[in-house]
């Protein structure tokens, strides 16, 4: 689901372009957004790396968040939170990778 919100901004969907104007951050910050997203959800899929997508994940929803707060968009916050709380999970289920890599 984000790896697919990542590349539907990274071939800049009319959809998205549309959100983007929206939100009112410069075009270059959805094309790193997507980035971000597609490489983490690359992440997801390698056990040692598993612990980290899912932080920069975390991260990525909290800026959601606050991004649908401040446009009052009220009714994207349930799902942002959902994936905040799943990425979580996965943070707490894959800690001890971070420890092994030291």
């Amino acid at each position: 689901m984000i790896g697919s919100s990542g590349v539907g901004k990274l071939v800049s969907t009319q959809e998205w372009l549309i959100e983007w104007d929206k939100y009112g951050y410069p075009l270059w910050f959805m094309y790193a957004i997507g980035i971000l997203q597609v490489v983490g959800s690359i992440m997801l899929w390698i056990q040692k790396t598993r612990f980290w997508a899912a932080t920069l994940f975390a991260i990525i929803m909290v800026g959601a968040v606050f991004t649908h707060i401040n446009t009052g968009e009220y009714i994207g916050i349930p799902l942002n939170v959902v994936l905040l709380a799943l990425s979580a999970v996965v943070m707490w289920v894959n800690r001890d990778s971070i420890r092994s890599m030291a």
